[in-house]
């Protein structure tokens, strides 16, 4: 159990978490088994349980030696409530968040908020889990001054954001660059075709 496997550099204990195999992962817990270990990524097991399910963070949680791996950072700088909000999962960043997550984290400058506008796919619901849960990321600006709208990289994120909090929401606001999000947009739009 104490084994990495190669190439991939990920634990039994990891595998069993991602293939969501709870009975396994119990009797593993059970034995013993290093909670600690970390992939080659430096992702723990709550990194592994935080793509998975709620079930599976809920078991994890009942062991006391999970409970110190809840902020911890990856190789990247992502703790595991950030791969819940990138995997727009908002089951599992709602569990990770009544375990005591911080989403205070921020990851290359970026809050939460940022993160999840930036993610692929149909994530209004974590977009208005993160809006909820902490409504001051919706002004808040990065390094460069730019704000939630102006880092939406996907239709669905922006169009989310924008049903959810249009009253707050200053479409005219200007970065560092002087640039609003209209100006990033139609400036990525140009480069695509």
């Amino acid at each position: 159990m104490k084994m990495m496997v190669q190439p991939e550099g990920k634990y039994p204990l990891h595998l069993a978490i991602e293939m969501h195999r709870l009975t396994i992962v119990r009797r593993m817990l059970e034995l013993g088994t290093d909670v600690t270990v970390k992939d080659m990524s430096g992702n723990n097991v709550i990194h592994y349980a935080s793509l998975a399910s709620v079930q599976m963070l809920e078991l994890l949680w009942g062991f006391k030696d999970c409970h110190s791996l809840i902020n911890l950072p990856n190789n990247e700088g992502y703790v595991p409530v950030m791969l819940a909000i990138r995997a727009a999962n908002p089951r599992c960043f709602a569990t990770l968040l009544n375990f005591g997550a911080e989403l205070s984290m921020r990851l290359h400058g970026r809050n939460p908020l940022f993160e999840a506008m930036q993610s692929k796919g149909k994530n209004t619901d974590i977009i208005r889990a993160i809006v909820e849960t902490s409504p001051d990321l919706v002004t808040e600006r990065d390094s460069s001054g730019n704000t939630a709208v102006h880092v939406a990289m996907y239709k669905t994120s922006l169009m989310g954001f924008m049903l959810l909090k249009s009253k707050e929401i200053d479409l005219n606001a200007k970065n560092n660059a002087g640039q609003t999000a209209l100006h990033i947009y139609t400036h990525k739009v140009r480069q695509s075709i």
